[in-house]
C-alpha cells in the first residue's frame, strides 16, 4: 500500500516535469524563432526573401528551444534532490531519535533514572 502510494507520487511528479520541460521547449522555439524572424526583418530592411534568414531562425528556434528544455530539466532535478534530501532527513532523523531513546532506556535501566539528576 505504502509503495503503491509512493509509485503514483513519483510518477506524477515525473509527469509534471516532463510537462513544464516540454512547455519550455515549446515556448522556447517559440520565442528563438519569432525573435530570428524579427532580427532578419530588421536587418534586410524588409520582410526576408531569402531562405538563409529561415533557415537561421529555425536553427535558433531549436537552440533556444533546447536550451529552454535543458534549463527546465535541471530544475526539475534540482527539486527532485532536494524533495528526496528532505525525506531522507526526516526518515534519518526519526531511526536516530528511536535509537537514541532506546539507548537511554537500556541506561536507565542499568543505571537507574537517577543519573538524570532526578530523584
Amino acid at each position: 500500500m505504502a509503495l503503491e502510494h509512493i509509485w503514483r507520487q513519483f510518477l506524477g511528479r515525473v509527469w509534471k516535469a516532463i510537462g513544464k520541460i516540454m512547455r519550455a521547449l515549446v515556448i522556447g522555439m517559440l520565442a528563438g524563432g519569432i525573435i530570428a524572424e524579427v532580427a532578419g526583418y530588421f536587418i534586410d530592411g524588409g520582410w526576408p526573401d531569402r531562405q538563409f534568414v529561415h533557415v537561421a531562425a529555425i536553427a535558433f528556434a531549436l537552440a533556444v528551444g533546447y536550451a529552454s528544455a535543458v534549463t527546465a530539466a535541471l530544475i526539475e532535478g534540482v527539486h527532485g534532490v532536494v524533495d528526496v534530501a528532505t525525506q531522507v532527513d526526516d526518515v534519518a532523523r526519526a531511526a536516530v531519535d528511536t535509537g537514541i531513546n532506546a539507548v537511554d532506556a537500556l541506561v536507565d535501566a542499568v543505571d537507574g533514572p537517577e543519573r538524570h539528576g532526578i530523584r
